[in-house]
């Protein structure tokens, strides 16, 4: 085990740090897409003068395009429910070959089976989740 512990808190740094990073990337990217989206309907929204025409654009192809891309909840919620069952999936797998690894690994010590044991358990609950948020989903908007 103490040969093993500084590479194991090397992994533990490395991924912790792309983790982050990866958080922040996402974010700025998420933020900068929500502020160009809503620059652009503001824009829209200022051309239209008046009730008369705004109700002509909404009776339009593009006007429906246009509320149905104000309302984009039900793919946001699909894309986390997705993401979720990805995460859980990878992170399953992740702790499964962690397991097996510290099942043969004869100096082990116990610290394969351990992370292992929290990766499966951190994947299994982002799969339950996104089962639970799927039912729940369905649910609410009356799908089957």
């Amino acid at each position: 085990m103490n040969d093993m512990a500084p590479v194991l808190a090397c992994f533990a740094i490395i991924g912790g740090i792309c983790w982050v990073a990866w958080v922040i990337i996402s974010n700025r990217r998420r933020r900068e897409w929500i502020q160009a989206s809503s620059e652009f309907h503001r824009r829209l929204l200022d051309k239209l003068g008046s009730a008369g025409e705004f109700s002509e654009f909404l009776e339009s192809d593009g006007g429906r395009r246009f509320l149905k891309s104000m309302s984009s909840e039900q793919g946001s919620t699909q894309r986390r429910i997705l993401s979720a069952l990805q995460a859980g999936m990878v992170l399953s797998f992740l702790g499964l070959g962690l397991l097996i690894v510290g099942h043969f690994v004869p100096y082990d010590d116990g610290a394969f089976s351990i992370m292992g044991a929290i990766a499966l358990s951190t994947g299994l609950g982002f799969l339950v989740s996104a089962m639970v948020s799927r039912r729940l989903t369905s649910q609410w908007t009356g799908e089957n």
